[in-house]
């Protein structure tokens, strides 16, 4: 999977539909309200905008959701349950952002990862009606209308934490849908529980991905002749590697 993220020449590929939510887990968004992954399917998507991380100024900003879907029925999940006591369910593979901006599968994150964490809160004088968001990489905080440019004006948030206390597997005996979003530019977002993770692109963008991947590496893999083979796969190899490519883990269906 991770071979698909860029193309040789830099360029990101769509990341492709492997983990995801169930329809109750809740998105974080900037206007302080949460909204589900199954509202968001079924009213729209709209003019709504998340928390997202920045990982090339390394701060919190404003991400606009530019689609939401399902992308499989699964019946095995996890629960991640975290240490503020938040609680959601997603696939086992859905890679969620630790601390220091790099990604981890959830099925692979032990309780000494540290989440990068989402920490919101009001203050306590002088613009008590506007919230505070803090900055991970710089432990500093900004006022959100002046960072994102609108007003905040809604109930007092809560701060959330950002490890994990555990994560359950789960069987279920009749699959459900779960769902993802896409983030416009940052690729990553918020849920309410206060942790961030990666975000999806629907299953056609994502095979685009696969088959782009493919097509910029054919050099690699034409034939060549007897003399050459040493210093390259044989076919049956690269038939497998190129099959891998396609569909190796990058669409689930």
């Amino acid at each position: 999977m991770n071979e698909l993220e860029v193309t040789p020449d830099g360029k990101k590929i769509d990341h492709p539909p492997t983990g995801c939510f169930t329809g109750d887990t809740r998105i974080a968004l900037v206007n302080g309200e949460t909204i589900s992954f199954s509202e968001l399917y079924k009213n729209g998507f709209g003019n709504k905008w998340c928390y997202s991380i920045d990982l090339d100024k390394r701060e919190i900003s404003p991400g606009k959701i530019v689609n939401c879907f399902i992308t499989k029925y699964v019946n095995k999940l996890v629960e991640v349950e975290l240490d503020n006591g938040e609680k959601y369910r997603c696939t086992p593979d859905h890679l969620h952002m630790l601390k220091n901006g790099e990604f981890k599968p959830i099925s692979d994150i032990v309780r000494t990862d540290s989440l990068m964490p989402l920490y919101t809160s009001y203050p306590t004088k002088g613009l008590t009606r506007y919230r505070m968001v803090l900055n991970p990489f710089t432990n500093k905080r900004c006022y959100e209308h002046r960072k994102f440019c609108c007003e905040i004006d809604s109930p007092k948030a809560t701060l959330v934490h950002h490890k994990i206390v555990k994560v359950r597997n789960i069987v279920l005996d009749t699959p459900e849908p779960v769902y993802d979003i896409e983030v416009e530019k940052y690729h990553n977002f918020a849920l309410s529980a206060g942790v961030f993770v990666h975000n999806s692109k629907d299953i056609s963008d994502a095979t685009g991905g696969s088959v782009a991947r493919a097509l910029a590496n054919a050099d690699k893999y034409k034939y060549i002749n007897e003399f050459d083979k040493a210093e390259t796969n044989n076919s049956e190899d690269v038939s497998e590697e190129i099959a891998d490519m396609f569909w190796g883990g990058s669409v689930n269906f």
